[in-house]
C-alpha cells in the first residue's frame, strides 16, 4: 500500500508545477479521474445526490493535498471542491449546453413571442 502510494505521489507531483493553484490542482486532479467520474463527487458530500470523495478516498484526497502542498493550504481546498463543482460544467452538463447553444436565448425568445400574440389579440 506504501508502494502504491508513493508511485501515485510521484506521478501527480510533476503535475502541480504551476504558477497557480486553481491551475495545479485541476491538473493533479484531471491526472487521477475525468469530468465524468468528478462530477459524481463532491469533496466533503453536503449534496445528498453527490458521494463525497474525501470519506470514500481518503488515500486519494492525502495524495492530492500532498502534491499541492507548496501552495497555501485555504487556496488548496478551495481549488480542489472548485474542481468538483466544475466538472459537470467540464463534462457537458445539460445547462451548460442549453447555454452554448443558446437555449435559454431561443426559449426566451419564444416566450416574448408568445407574450406579443397574448397582448396583441
Amino acid at each position: 500500500m506504501v508502494f502504491l502510494k508513493n508511485q501515485l505521489q510521484e506521478m501527480i507531483s510533476v503535475r502541480s508545477e504551476c504558477s497557480s493553484v486553481k491551475k495545479a490542482a485541476n491538473l493533479v486532479c484531471n491526472s487521477l479521474m475525468s469530468n465524468a467520474v468528478a462530477s459524481i463527487f463532491s469533496k466533503t458530500g453536503f449534496r445528498s445526490e453527490k458521494i463525497p470523495f474525501v470519506k470514500s478516498y481518503p488515500l486519494l484526497m492525502k495524495c492530492i493535498r500532498n502534491a499541492l502542498r507548496k501552495y497555501d493550504i485555504i487556496h488548496t481546498e478551495e481549488a480542489i471542491s472548485h474542481f468538483f463543482r466544475q466538472a459537470p460544467m467540464r463534462r457537458g452538463g445539460d445547462k451548460y449546453v442549453m447555454k452554448k447553444c443558446g437555449g435559454f436565448r431561443e426559449r426566451n425568445l419564444q416566450k416574448r413571442k408568445q407574450t406579443a400574440k397574448y397582448n396583441n389579440k
